[in-house]
């Protein structure tokens, strides 16, 4: 494995680490809080992780194959992308705790075989996210390398959504609607 894909992939796994422990030790009723002004419970927060590594194996499949661009999920459109990102999530919204916790680390052990071969020319390859452009409209893109990058550091953004969630205490009127219910 290329040095600084290794490094990568290193600095992806701590992240993941770090978050299977915070999850580890989190109460049940803890996975459907969700923090003052986002709009995802920690539960939905880990699912997302859990799917974004399949993808982040495929563009690097692709880039082994030769491929010169690629987009994210293979979506070139912002309702296609968004689509295939809930679909991902929903295959695992259902499962327990343990279930999602199990496809958290299993999901990041399925990126390692896919960057082994990657040699210097295949970080170039482009990768698109369909909806990102720039203030005149047109589509960025980025290297691989830098893509990688940026999944290495994407565990951090969501751990500190899920910390924020968990220590959110339950709507209190939420509670009193939900045992009314009962």
């Amino acid at each position: 494995m290329l040095p600084e894909v290794r490094v990568l992939l290193e600095r992806a796994q701590t992240r993941r680490h770090a978050i299977l422990g915070l999850l580890d030790a989190a109460p049940e009723a803890f996975w459907l809080r969700v923090a003052s002004g986002d709009a995802w419970s920690a539960r939905a927060h880990a699912a997302h992780l859990a799917a974004m590594d399949g993808p982040v194996a495929e563009l690097a499949r692709g880039a082994v194959a030769g491929a010169r661009e690629a987009w994210l999920f293979d979506a070139t459109r912002p309702l296609e992308l968004e689509s295939a990102r809930a679909s991902a999530m929903a295959a695992l919204a259902d499962g327990t705790p343990h279930q999602l916790r199990e496809a958290l680390a299993a999901a990041r052990l399925l990126v390692a075989p896919a960057l082994e071969p990657l040699r210097p020319a295949a970080l170039e390859m482009r990768v698109m996210v369909a909806g990102a452009v720039d203030s005149w409209g047109r589509q960025l893109s980025w290297s691989l390398r830098d893509y990688l990058g940026h999944w290495a550091e994407h565990d951090a953004l969501h751990e500190a959504a899920i910390r924020a969630a968990f220590t959110t205490p339950p709507d209190l009127s939420a509670v009193a609607l939900t045992r009314r219910l009962r």
